[in-house]
This record gives structure tokens, C-alpha cells and sequence, in this order.
């Protein structure tokens, strides 16, 4: 009879082989080493996100934001005291001697748990239960820096004196009607209007000019509320004017691109319903997805990203421009538009479109061929 130490010792030993596993004997003759083990990184785990403020943030102290922002700075610091709205930084005095002492700086806490009330120094990894994290949002895109305005003298066009060392510009015809009253520069946002008090009554330069309809706007088609000359200036309803819009401060430098992550979004609103574009990967292609649904929707009243890619006939259609290759004519950049040599036109009904020189060369002759003579002008 065995004992009960026998019998664990007995069912362990089955338990033991039980659980092996039948191995193949090709699989038994191949070596430990040399089976293909997976990547630690690629075992079909996806990456925790970080709830941080995104690299470009001002977030960020300088020398982790932008390019040297790494994803170790988001596990280092994320809910920590560096990105708590309760923290500031040092002054700038006490910042140089730290870096003249190479030490690192500490911040300050306002709203400390440990202390109450009071300001005290601490680290940026540290943390306490009153942590807030800073209320951040993308960056804004920067506006292209506009020329420095010069005086330009025009044919048919005067200007006219307002407040504020502003002038606005009227056709020549108009100037006369225009000089008898004293205008005034209103600005209105980021644009400046020319204004008078004419019978009691404020009126707008574009308005005297225009005299529109009841229920209708004048719009400056350039946008420049100063340049209101009557090429400039249309009448048209408020939707109209509305659509006429430039861009405004956002995530984008384009008009209806707005970006979401690393994706740029398009989108445009039109009779009270919003039209959503789809998503791009670059930024320009959402801009001219948006420019051809503006154009659809609003014809010749709408702001574009890229003017110079539309043109509109009489009608109000818009119409795409297109640049055509008129046989070897072609416009070198930076230089003149340089002809073809007199005698590739009849070498190419020889030879073939397949052979052609380079531009502005003879054409080389073949073996055994005979010279043809250009044509006589």
C-alpha cells in the first residue's frame, strides 16, 4: 500500500506529464535559437495615449516643445505639476542663475495641498490631489505678413483724405461728388471704412456711391474697405456678402480647413446647413476641396483660398483655369517663352514625336539622310 506521499508524489508526476506537450520530431530537431520570435513592440499592443497638450503647445517649457518634444516627456510629466494649472514658472532672474549654476529650476505652486494659501517651490514631476491640468488648444496658424504699403500713382483714380492718416481711393469721375463732404475713417474689426455725416445722417463712402436697393449691401470685391473705386465695389444681399469673408484666426491659414489631430478637415456652410468635405492628409488639397464647393455654392461672391485657379464669365460661372502646353512653346521659369527651331516642325514629321531635341536646338540629322532646308519666312 502507499503511502499518501506516495500518492501526491504519484499524482504530481501525471499532472506533470499531462501537461506537456506532444512535439513534432522535425520540430524537436530544430534548433531553440533559431525560431522567429515576435518584436516586443509588435505583440498587437496599441500604445496608451497620453493625456497631454500636443507637442507645437505653449504648453510645453522651450526646450521640450516643437522637434524635441519626446514621447518619454509625455509618460515623464503627464498629471504632474509641470502641466497643473496651479504652476508658474520662475522669473527670468532666477532662471539665469540656475542655468549659470546648472541646476534645474523649480516652479511655483499656488494651490499646493501640502500647503494652502501659500507659495511654495516645486519640481516638475511632482504632483499633489489638487492637480489641474492647463487648458491648452492648438496652436493658431500665424497670417502671412503682409508687403508694406507704398503709394502707387493710377490712371483714372483719386484719393481722398480721411482721419487718422488714412486715405481712400474713388474713380476720377466720382472725386468731385465725393470732396464736397469731410469723410472719416471707421474701423470695424480688422477693416477701416470712410465714413461723413452728410444731412444729419451717417452714410458710408461705398453706400453714396452705390446707392443700393433696399435690403441689399455693397461688397469691396478685394476686400479693402478703402479701395472704392466702382470696379471694386458690387451690390449684392447680405448671404452674398457674408460668403465674402477672409479668414479668421484659427488652427488653419486657409478659409474652411480646420485640422484634428494630424488630419485636415473641410467644410463650408451655406444656407444654414454645414457641408462637410472629408478629411486630408494635406492641408492645401483641403483648401482647393473647399474652394471648389465655394464656387459651386456661391459663384462669384465666394472667398477663395486660390483665386488664381478660378476664373468666372459674364454669367457667373466659375470656370477652372488650366495651364496648356501649346507644342514646344513652353514658358521657362524666370525667363521668356523661347521658340522652337525652325526646323523641328518638319524634322518631326520624319523622325517622330519620339526623338525631340532640346529646346531651342537643331535637330540632329540621322546616317545616310539628307539636310532638309528650313521653310523661307
Amino acid at each position: 500500500m502507499k503511502t499518501r506521499k506516495g500518492r501526491t508524489r504519484e499524482v504530481k508526476g501525471k499532472k506533470a506529464r499531462a501537461g506537456r506537450r506532444e512535439v513534432s520530431p522535425a520540430r524537436r530537431e530544430e534548433p531553440c535559437d533559431s525560431r522567429p520570435h515576435p518584436p516586443v513592440g509588435d505583440r498587437g499592443r496599441r500604445s496608451r495615449r497620453l493625456r497631454v497638450p500636443p507637442p507645437e503647445s505653449d504648453v510645453w517649457p522651450p526646450q521640450y516643445r516643437g522637434e524635441r518634444w519626446k514621447r518619454i516627456y509625455g509618460i515623464l510629466f503627464e498629471d504632474k505639476c509641470l502641466l497643473c494649472r496651479y504652476s508658474f514658472s520662475q522669473p527670468e532672474s532666477r532662471q539665469k542663475l540656475d542655468r549659470w549654476l546648472r541646476q534645474d529650476t523649480p516652479l511655483l505652486c499656488t494651490n499646493h495641498a501640502a500647503c494652502p494659501g501659500e507659495i511654495i517651490e516645486v519640481l516638475g514631476t511632482d504632483t499633489c490631489r489638487n492637480f489641474k491640468a492647463k487648458y491648452w488648444r492648438h496652436p493658431r496658424a500665424k497670417p502671412a505678413e503682409r508687403p508694406p504699403w507704398r503709394p502707387k500713382r493710377q490712371k483714372g483714380v483719386r484719393r481722398v483724405p480721411l482721419s487718422q492718416g488714412l486715405f481712400a481711393t474713388v474713380d476720377t469721375a466720382d472725386y468731385k461728388e465725393v470732396s464736397k463732404y469731410k469723410w472719416s475713417a471707421l474701423r470695424y474689426g480688422k477693416k477701416v471704412y470712410a465714413q461723413a455725416r452728410i444731412n444729419g445722417r451717417t452714410v458710408m463712402m461705398h453706400r453714396f456711391l452705390m446707392r443700393p436697393r433696399k435690403g441689399y449691401q455693397v461688397d469691396h470685391k478685394d476686400g479693402n474697405g478703402l479701395n472704392n473705386c466702382r470696379g471694386n465695389l458690387r451690390e449684392c444681399t447680405p448671404g452674398q456678402n457674408q460668403a465674402n469673408h477672409g479668414p479668421h484666426d484659427g488652427t488653419s491659414r486657409f478659409v474652411g480647413v480646420s485640422r484634428r489631430r494630424n488630419r485636415w478637415y473641410a467644410q463650408i456652410r451655406h444656407g444654414g446647413k454645414v457641408y462637410h468635405l472629408g478629411s486630408y492628409a494635406d492641408e492645401v488639397e483641403a483648401a482647393k476641396a473647399r474652394d471648389r464647393k465655394a464656387v459651386e455654392l456661391h459663384g462669384p461672391y465666394a472667398y477663395l483660398n486660390f483665386p488664381e485657379d478660378w476664373t468666372f464669365d459674364k454669367n457667373g460661372v466659375g470656370h477652372r483655369v488650366r495651364a496648356k502646353a501649346n507644342g514646344f512653346r513652353k514658358k521657362l521659369p524666370g525667363g521668356p517663352i523661347v521658340p522652337p527651331h525652325p526646323a523641328v516642325w518638319i524634322w518631326q514629321e520624319q523622325a517622330g514625336p519620339a526623338q525631340v531635341p532640346a529646346r531651342g536646338e537643331a535637330p540632329r540629322r540621322r546616317r545616310n539622310e539628307r539636310r532638309v532646308s528650313s521653310p523661307s519666312k
